[in-house]
């Protein structure tokens, strides 16, 4: 792979080739791994291969025992175990997700949430244990989104169970179904936390509910290959990690859909799709980053009489954190984003797939909200930012519904784009040029904000006539696209029924970046990438 830098080898960054330690960063950028799939409960034998592999912390899938003594010890052997290496990791929780139920012998269903729903509920014994070592760093909460608009995703003899995850919404609004998810991702939150965890983390398969279980007071973590846009993935995480102050990671996950009768594939990526995606993964500004899987069928190593031996998987992730990594430190992180174009939404949570591929049009897990040209609306808007290279919405934003076969690309290009919800202050949206409304409401302070920041600073806005502000509704011609310009620094509303108008094309292009070019402004530092064939990515660095 090549990566094109300008400004290379920084603060001279010292290669850890050959050595077993694990590598630090004056970032504290923290790289990891997920052990889903381990055949071997008992944590020991993660250790030598995360210490040849460079890595901070497991993301481990966590079983409970059958009693509270076995229990507790576990969670001993395993805050021992890290605390003593040095190393992290984060009880996830998926297990709950395809399985009915799990009472120990002290009766604690730990599948069982409040109200007949269905969710990883932990004992509060197993948490204060945990919270007794520095090397317990959280919980995680496996696509949540995922679990809740689809009301879990157990099966029993080929038959789908219908179990409402954090609540039910059926026969609710859409304005109420998205406080009660709010209100009953909070109750969790404040739940595991009341032991002192240090966070609680939402992995996303999924591009919505970011905004909702962030103000709620979860981590974000969000998919890179798997079946995702990158940067599509990365615009709406980033945008709810600003707008509600929370920390952020990426998960490079190896599953992919498949095709044809190899649905899902493992590993459904290349080893150089991997290297790309943690070069992005970085220099998007997360946190931390971590690989899906570490030995789930051999994912990144196989051990040979006792010695680690690294397969291409495991050798791209080797050079990531023990050559790329100290050769290219990065002083900003995503909170330093001056985003240009800003897609503006209340997240109905509906993203293309009800309907394909086995997914029903339930919006927030609702029977009674279905998918609507309103909801779908947004999904044009990427089309446009990607400059055409992701589809236009007939088939959703993502190869979960995509025609099964649909080749796999990563990238595409923006220019800085980020996705805030619908009550977005004007704080966050003063370096932006280009920004869409869509869905079904603004909140009048942002419309308000977007008002001001038009005769002031120049914004463009593009919006669906049902949402712009009265003054602007009231010039609209009722048809089409209308330019109304509003002050006198440039700014103009482009009121329209069709976002792919040419006439909306031709206005928002001079704002939308090169082709092939994925671009962001942190602080004072430009970063593109040039995407190359086979989504291979050139990485140009310049101060501003």
């Amino acid at each position: 792979m090549m990566i094109g830098c300008k400004r290379n080898k920084l603060n001279g960054g010292k290669s850890t080739e050959n050595s077993d330690s694990i590598p630090s960063y004056k970032n504290n950028f923290l790289v990891g791994v997920d052990n889903a799939g381990d055949a071997t409960y008992a944590p020991d034998h993660l250790i030598a291969p995360m210490k040849e592999l460079g890595l901070h912390f497991v993301v481990y899938h966590y079983y409970p025992e059958s009693d509270l003594f076995s229990q507790k010890k576990s969670i001993n052997a395993m805050g021992e175990l890290f605390d003593k290496n040095k190393m992290g990791f984060i009880l996830n929780t998926e297990v709950c997700n395809t399985r009915e139920a799990l009472t120990d012998e002290e009766g604690w269903n730990w599948y069982k949430g409040p109200n007949n729903t269905h969710r990883f509920t932990f004992k509060p014994e197993v948490l204060i244990q945990a919270n007794k070592y520095r090397s317990f760093e959280g919980v995680m909460y496996d696509e949540p989104a995922h679990m809740q608009l689809n009301r879990n995703w157990i099966f029993v003899n080929n038959i789908k169970t219908d179990m409402p995850f954090l609540v039910e919404t059926t026969g609710k609004s859409f304005e109420d179904a998205d406080n009660l998810v709010y209100e009953n991702a909070k109750m969790l939150v404040d739940e595991i936390k009341i032991s002192q965890t240090p966070r609680v983390v939402t992995e996303h398969v999924f591009p919505v509910l970011f905004h909702n279980f962030a103000r709620a007071g979860m981590t974000l973590s969000y998919k890179q290959l798997k079946e995702s846009w990158a940067p599509l993935w990365a615009a709406c995480a980033i945008g709810a990690a600003i707008q509600y102050n929370r920390d952020l990671w990426a998960c490079t996950d190896l599953w992919f859909a498949g095709i044809p009768g190899n649905s899902p594939m493992y590993p459904g990526h290349s080893p150089e799709e991997l290297k790309n995606n943690l070069i992005y993964s970085y220099w998007i500004g997360n946190d931390r980053v971590y690989v899906e899987n570490l030995n789930y069928q051999g994912s990144l190593y196989r051990t040979e009489g006792g010695k680690i031996i690294l397969n291409d998987y495991g050798k791209a992730l080797k050079w990531f954190t023990h050559e790329y990594l100290p050769q290219n430190d990065r002083d900003y992180t995503f909170r330093d984003i001056k985003p240009e174009i800003a897609i503006i939404r209340f997240d109905d949570t509906d993203f293309g797939i009800t309907g394909r591929n086995g997914f029903p049009d339930q919006l927030f897990g609702s029977k009674t909200l279905k998918s609507t040209i309103v909801t779908r609306n947004w999904m044009k808007i990427w089309n446009l930012v990607s400059q055409g290279v992701i589809s236009t919405p007939e088939n959703g934003i993502s190869w979960l519904s995509y025609p099964l076969g649909t080749p796999h690309k990563s990238f595409a290009p923006m220019n800085g784009v980020v996705v805030f919800d619908q009550t977005v202050e004007k704080k966050h949206l003063e370096t932006v040029k280009l920004a869409f409304l869509s869905g079904l409401m603004i909140s009048s302070g942002t419309l308000a904000s977007l008002e001001q920041l038009v005769k002031t600073n120049g914004l463009i806005v593009v919006t669906t006539p049902e949402l712009a502000p009265a003054s602007i509704k009231g010039k609209y011609t009722g048809t089409g696209t209308d330019i109304i310009n509003d002050g006198a620094t440039g700014g103009c509303w482009v009121v329209t029924d069709n976002f792919l108008d040419p006439i909306v094309k031709a206005k928002i292009k001079p704002l939308l970046g090169k082709e092939n070019e994925m671009r962001y402004v942190f602080g004072n530092e430009e970063i593109i990438f040039k995407i190359g064939e086979n989504d291979i990515l050139t990485l140009f660095r310049n101060k501003l």
